[in-house]
């Protein structure tokens, strides 16, 4: 009898509620949301789209007078960049040959990218790259410091808040670095990376338990896949910044793959065994000149987590160059060579 008296009453209690009104309302809840969330997203594009303009105008127009000096020869090395009055400007055009003359000058950052010599020409090893001159040179520092007078420069002339300027800042260092990339690292890869590259191929066939023992039910779902687009933007982005960006978002792959199977990857041994496992299995070419490029301009992110990530990866490198089977778990010399042998025979 109770039990007949809560039903009805629990009944006449939801009789005062029109569910056909609640889901248009929650209907229109979830739209308003979905619009917020696309208002948000296109907020940032016109206003990304507004800085980019802005940027071309500062890149193309702004006058920011500069001197550069570069001689770089067995008697006499220098590399200056100097500001100077924009009364005394002068541009000269760039020469074939930067070493014939000491002085160029310019007053906008586009002509600052045309007169900047071009340092590939005399790195003396191609075979293997260490960028010497720009270490001598001190390159980074003083582009750094450019960059920094840039800064300056647009607080004094556009009037804008301190975050916009960041942004505009991040925006042209990208830029220049994209446009200078040429005039600072070789086109072709050195023989570290071929070796890398080769050993690698070799060791396709590894799993995941050669690298950390009672791993064999791990889910990797997408991790390879998307590990390898990260490694290939790596080496495509010609801005350093950029390429510390998508080598960060390969350790976040890492720590994702180990939450996904229920792992906190805290120590460094598991993260670097994954890394290993997911740079042998996508072969990243050119990887190791890439690192050592990031390591010139990692600046004063050498120290934070940028740093310890590029040591890590700078790491691998330097065993893939002398990989063999004392690097895996469970697995003899006799059948580590069978394996990497196989790999050329099914190629064959």
């Amino acid at each position: 009898m109770l039990y007949d008296e809560l039903e009805n009453e629990i009944k006449n209690s939801i009789k005062i509620y029109n569910f056909e009104e609640i889901s248009l309302l929650a209907n229109k809840t979830k739209f308003l949301k979905n619009s917020h969330i696309f208002y948000e997203e296109a907020k940032k594009i016109l206003i990304d789209i507004d800085l980019n303009r802005r940027v071309q105008v500062i890149i193309e127009k702004e006058i920011m007078p500069k001197e550069i000096k570069f001689i770089y020869s067995q008697k006499k090395k220098k590399f200056k960049i100097n500001p100077i009055s924009s009364s005394i400007t002068g541009y000269f055009f760039p020469q074939r040959l930067f070493s014939n003359y000491e002085r160029k000058t310019c007053q906008t950052i586009n002509q600052f990218i045309s007169i900047f010599p071009d340092l590939t020409e005399y790195m003396e090893n191609q075979d293997d790259i260490d960028f010497g001159i720009i270490k001598e040179l001190d390159i980074p520092k003083k582009l750094d410091e450019y960059f920094d007078n840039i800064e300056e420069h647009l607080k004094e002339t556009e009037k804008e808040n301190l975050n916009e300027i960041k942004d505009i800042k991040i925006k042209i260092y990208d830029y220049v670095m994209e446009k200078l990339y040429d005039k600072l690292c070789p086109d072709e890869p050195d023989k570290n990376d071929l070796l890398i590259f080769r050993n690698c191929y070799r060791a396709s066939w590894v799993e995941l338990k050669h690298f950390i023992k009672g791993k064999d039910d791990y889910i990797l779902e997408n991790f390879i896949p998307d590990t390898n687009f990260y490694f290939q933007q790596i080496i495509n982005e010609k801005s350093p910044r950029k390429k510390l960006l998508y080598m960060n978002k390969i350790f976040n792959c890492i720590q994702n793959l180990g939450l996904l199977n229920g792992d906190q990857l805290e120590g460094t041994d598991e993260i670097l065994s994954i890394l290993n496992f997911a740079f042998i299995k996508n072969k990243p070419m050119s990887i190791y000149t890439n690192c050592k490029y990031m390591n010139l301009f990692i600046g004063d992110k050498k120290n934070k987590g940028e740093g310890h990530q590029l040591s890590q990866l700078i790491g691998i490198c330097q065993q893939m160059m002398n990989f063999n089977y004392n690097c895996l778990f469970d697995i003899t010399e006799e059948e580590f060579n069978k394996n990497c042998d196989s790999v050329y025979l099914e190629d064959a």
